[in-house]
């Protein structure tokens, strides 16, 4: 059998990528040209005084910063992308497929094209649930298997990855942690509609609290 065949493939969106020399090739180039971006990104952190720099302001021309992708991974991804400071863009995605690998695929090609489009500084994801409590196994495993794509996505792109928790991101901007029963997602829409946001559903409507939550973190801003 030749080495040809054991090269790995991904069905994406009805078309094969196959990873090849020249491909190889250009992405050795690209993360030489990131990497020498990211150092002079950190040495003008440092002459600006910011000892330990967020990636919000890991790059040199801080004058033109880049925006942040907050997912609220599942089935139906809520995403929200924006400049922290700035008024987001945000929506929710449907992966379709019977199969967790057919729902991996199509989360592949879904944030290639996101990042290449949006070239974000970050990517924020919500923390999968923990599983004994709030998800059935089936759901845990797709959950899981998500986030692990998505931080091997980050990584191949070399896009600083962080997943925040949902209660906590829930606490610091909607100023509640817990909600009874069946209520916390109609509790983040109604926040987001009364903010000036409409999303369609819950999924974009927590991406949106993510977001808020990392202006938070990032600007040292209120909220809203």
């Amino acid at each position: 059998m030749t080495a040809d065949r054991w090269r790995p493939r991904l069905h994406r969106a009805g078309r094969q990528f196959r990873v090849s020399g020249a491909y190889a090739a250009r992405e050795a180039v690209a993360g030489r040209r990131a990497g020498g971006h990211r150092a002079a990104a950190t040495a003008r952190a440092r002459e600006l005084g910011a000892s330990d720099a967020l990636p919000l302001f890991m790059w040199a021309d801080r004058m033109a910063p880049r925006p942040v992708l907050c997912l609220d991974l599942a089935r139906r991804t809520g995403w929200c992308v924006g400049v922290p400071g700035g008024r987001p863009r945000y929506g929710t995605v449907e992966f379709r497929g019977k199969s967790h690998g057919v729902v991996y695929a199509a989360l592949h090609a879904w944030l290639e094209e996101a990042i290449r489009r949006h070239a974000p500084a970050e990517i924020v994801a919500e923390a999968p649930l923990d599983p004994g409590r709030h998800l059935s196994d089936d759901a845990a495993r797709l959950a899981f298997g998500m986030a692990a794509h998505v931080q091997l996505i980050a990584l191949d792109h070399g896009v600083p990855l962080r997943e925040e928790e949902v209660c906590a991101t829930r606490e610091r901007v909607l100023g509640r942690r817990a909600f009874p029963k069946g209520t916390a997602k109609s509790a983040v829409l109604a926040w987001c509609r009364a903010q000036g946001f409409a999303p369609h559903d819950d999924n974009a409507a927590d991406a949106i609290v993510l977001f808020k939550h990392m202006e938070k973190v990032l600007l040292g801003r209120k909220v809203p």
